[in-house]
C-alpha cells in the first residue's frame, strides 16, 4: 500500500511539472515571445531585459529617444492552434524612471486579426502614482478573432507621456503579468518557451 501511495504521488507531481502555466509572470525567466519592431517612422528603440521588483520578476522595456515604442507580444507563438479561443488579453503594465519621479503615461494595444492581420485597438494607461502598476485588458470583437497559423499578435505602445511634455527623459515602461483568456473568462494555457515568429512582411520599413 505504502508503495503504492509513493507511485501515485510520482505521478501526480510529473503531471504537475507537465503542466503549461495559464499566466506569465516571468518567473521562469522566459521572455522570448516579446519583441521590438522599430520600423514604424519615429519609433523608439527599445532595450528589453528581465528585472526584479520585490519578489516579483517582470520585463523592463528601457525607451531610448521620444518616440513611441512598439512592443510586440505573440499570442499566436504562446498560444499555438488554442489562439483560435483568445478572446481578451489582460496586462499588468508599470512606469519607471531613473529620477524617482512620476508621470502619467497612456497608449494603445493593438491587435493584429485573421488572416489579412487588420488592427483594432484598445487603451491602457497608468495615470496615479497609487495605481502604477495598473491592469489593462483588451477585449476582441467577433471580426477581431485570432486565427490559428496566422502569425497574429498584439502591439503595445505609446501615444502620451506627461514626462515627455514637462521637458524629461521617457519613463520606462514594465510588463508584470499577462494573461489571456477565452470566452467565458478562463485563462488559457501557455507556452513560457514560446519564441517570437515574426510574420511576412514585419519589420518593414512603414
Amino acid at each position: 500500500m505504502k508503495r503504492c501511495c509513493v507511485f501515485l504521488i510520482s505521478i501526480v507531481f510529473l503531471a504537475i511539472l507537465g503542466c503549461k502555466p495559464k499566466a506569465i509572470d516571468f518567473s521562469r525567466g522566459m521572455y522570448g515571445f516579446l519583441a521590438v519592431d522599430e520600423s514604424p517612422a519615429g519609433a523608439a528603440a527599445v532595450h528589453l531585459a528581465l528585472t526584479t521588483y520585490g519578489e516579483k520578476r517582470a520585463v523592463r522595456a528601457e525607451l531610448k529617444g521620444a518616440g513611441p515604442p512598439y512592443i510586440v507580444i505573440d499570442a499566436s507563438s504562446l498560444l499555438g492552434s488554442k489562439v483560435s479561443l483568445l478572446r481578451a488579453m489582460e496586462i499588468t503594465l508599470g512606469l519607471e524612471r531613473d529620477d524617482g519621479e512620476f508621470y502619467a503615461v497612456s497608449g494603445e494595444i493593438r491587435a493584429n486579426s485573421g488572416t489579412e492581420r487588420r488592427e483594432s485597438a484598445g487603451p491602457w494607461s497608468v495615470y496615479l502614482p497609487e495605481k502604477n502598476p495598473n491592469i489593462a485588458r483588451v477585449i476582441l470583437k467577433e471580426a477581431e478573432y485570432f486565427t490559428a497559423g496566422a502569425d497574429n499578435f498584439f502591439i503595445l505602445t505609446r501615444k502620451v507621456d506627461n514626462a515627455l511634455e514637462a521637458g524629461k527623459n521617457p519613463s520606462n515602461l514594465i510588463i508584470y503579468h499577462i494573461r489571456f483568456l477565452d470566452e467565458k473568462g478562463n485563462e488559457l494555457a501557455v507556452n513560457p518557451k514560446a519564441v517570437f515568429r515574426a510574420p511576412e512582411g514585419f519589420g518593414e520599413e512603414q
